[in-house]
């Protein structure tokens, strides 16, 4: 059907062709808003479990991905074999995109899976790509050893070394810049962007030639509150809230792990054994549980907005867990019965969770697609997150290897 020209000169585009426009306009503003409160709106994944609240929850409308494979990028032989995913950044024409290898070499991708640039990190050791900061920076750290700091042009700017070397936890970056780390003692250590120590707290400090390396992988709230999982080793650990300033404001021994919060303030812990999902109000108060069957163990929970609970597990397949803690749905999408990768979440609700193939699955727990990982024999995922960029691409880099022992899986990108 042909338009008519109005009077003002435009043409009249009809009833659909408004809506149209206002479709665009309306994504146009959406990811001007994302350009500008990337950290707090879900629209990049700067960390690992995608932002600082550790939800695994994605800002942006992935409903148009088809699960179509666009391109895969491998650096070789020396990528980080155990990689969980890529970080990203605002990813666009000039890079963002980010991984590591085992030399110690950072790389920034683009959008179209070309090279932006690389930087050799002067420790010559595996750092991979970890957080990166509200200025584009990337960080990465070393196990046992340095945190490298690198501009999002590609220049290393500075290298924090604690004594006793950082622990391989994951980073968190607050919305204010602050960066959150642990070293193998013990020691949480909250850094400037500079990378000069803000504070630190050594209250869970233990000798570090002892056999164990403490893991802390923080989350922070809205309010600024740190909480913070401490594991010793032999299913010993502690769950802690310390202030913004660096205070301790409670801990507890008897559900530590790695936490991720919900909008309404809960936090989500999952046991060292892995066979328990924890809800704790935010002074650390048990508010309900649910076992996993059979010691099948669960993956870190992936929350949606409503505080519903989304994990994989070890041979009962995937699980949907109400805010009040009762399972709402147990199902194997595709007959895939085990999962040990946690699941990530798009802004459109859509459910992607992989083993050897990425899936796509809808909220009522109906697949929605399924595509293989890598091309090799004996390619899983096991830590390994499905990362969602700005424009609703799907990355994974699953471990195992692309073509017999020869090179390691590629990142691999879906849209």
């Amino acid at each position: 059907m042909r338009s008519s020209a109005t009077g003002n000169g435009w043409p009249e585009i009809g009833e659909m062709g408004r809506k149209r426009l206002h479709q665009i306009v309306s994504r146009l503003a959406f990811l001007g808003l994302c350009l500008s409160l990337a950290f707090l709106t879900g629209c990049a994944w700067p960390m690992y479990r995608q932002g600082q609240t550790r939800s695994g929850r994605s800002g942006i409308d992935t409903s148009a991905n088809s699960g179509t494979l666009e391109w895969s990028y491998n650096v070789g032989f020396g990528q980080n074999q155990f990689p969980l995913g890529p970080a990203v950044g605002l990813a666009g024409s000039s890079g963002g995109i980010f991984l590591g290898d085992l030399y110690g070499t950072i790389y920034s991708l683009s959008t179209d899976g070309s090279l932006a640039w690389s930087v050799s990190l002067s420790g010559g050791i595996a750092a991979a790509p970890n957080a990166v900061g509200i200025d584009g920076s990337v960080y990465a750290p070393q196990s046992g050893g340095s945190l490298f700091a690198v501009s999002s042009s590609g220049a290393q700017t500075w290298v924090f070394s604690p004594s006793g070397g950082l622990r391989p936890a994951d980073l968190a970056v607050a919305s204010d810049g602050t960066i959150y780390t642990g070293t193998q003692c013990g020691v949480f250590y909250a850094l400037n962007p500079d990378g000069s120590v803000k504070w630190s707290y050594s209250g869970f400090e233990r000798d570090c030639n002892q056999f164990y390396t403490p893991t802390i992988s923080p989350a922070v709230g809205g309010d600024g509150t740190i909480y913070g999982g401490v594991n010793y080793g032999n299913s010993s650990g502690v769950l802690f809230a310390l202030s913004s300033n660096g205070s301790l404001l409670w801990q507890t021994a008897a559900y530590a792990g790695t936490p991720a919060l919900t909008s309404n303030g809960a936090i989500y812990v999952i046991s060292l054994d892995s066979e328990h999902l924890f809800a704790l109000n935010s002074g650390g108060v048990l508010q309900w549980q649910v076992n996993a069957p059979y010691q099948a163990e669960f993956t870190l929970p992936a929350i949606a907005s409503d505080g519903t609970a989304y994990l994989g597990t070890a041979g009962a397949g995937l699980w949907s867990v109400s805010p009040a803690g009762v399972i709402n749905w147990q199902a194997t999408p595709g007959g895939n019965m085990y999962f040990f990768a946690p699941a990530t979440l798009g802004g459109d609700g859509t459910i992607y969770i992989a083993y050897t193939s990425l899936l796509a699955v809808n909220p009522d727990s109906s697949l929605k697609w399924s595509t293989p990982l890598c091309s090799g024999e004996g390619v899983y995922a096991s830590r390994d997150e499905p990362v969602i960029g700005l424009n609703g691409t799907i990355y994974m880099i699953p471990d195992g290897y692309s073509n017999g022992e020869q090179a390691p899986c590629p990142l691999q990108a879906f849209q």
